[in-house]
């Protein structure tokens, strides 16, 4: 037995969604063998909880995957690419005091910009050069090579 979801709201109305409620995906007819159906506590789990954001005023930190970093400091923040890192992972930076930002890699790291690559491992790394320098990385190959696909400002690399 088919029927569209006008049928189904008809008989069933809804005034809000409860945690187990199911949010079907698919195409007409319903029912096919490429429907599927996500709780919507999940979903509702990803608005709410979002992209974490943390304001840096140290001198260095680590960076974790997916997520943000706002510097905050003077003088000049030390950012180390995580080691371990899956494709599609981001980070996101901004800085919005005057010392600015460098990324350092590890043994066997890259990240690209534009059509240029980082230096390997140490030796390479991505600078910011003004207040409001802000970039985007995303892991394009899984813990070694990062891809900057989105900047704002002046951004000097070796």
């Amino acid at each position: 037995m088919s029927r569209d979801v006008d049928q189904i709201y008809q008989t069933n109305p809804a005034f809000g969604l409860e945690g187990t409620d199911l949010i079907y995906i698919g195409r007409y007819p319903y029912g096919t063998s490429n429907d599927m159906a996500v709780q919507w506590s999940v979903i509702e789990s990803l608005i709410t909880t979002g992209f974490p954001w943390n304001t840096i005023t140290a001198a260095s930190t680590i960076l974790q995957p997916n997520n943000g970093y706002i510097i905050n400091r003077p003088s000049l923040v030390m950012l180390s690419l995580p080691v371990l890192s899956n494709v599609g992972d981001l980070i996101e930076i901004t800085s919005i005091n005057s010392g600015g930002f460098q990324i350092a890699q590890n043994d066997g790291q890259n990240i690209r910009f534009g059509n240029q690559v980082t230096s390997t491992g140490d030796a390479g790394y991505i600078t910011s050069m003004s207040i409001g320098d802000t970039l985007t990385l995303r892991c394009v190959i899984a813990n070694t090579f990062w891809q900057i696909f989105a900047s704002m400002g002046n951004l000097s690399f070796a």
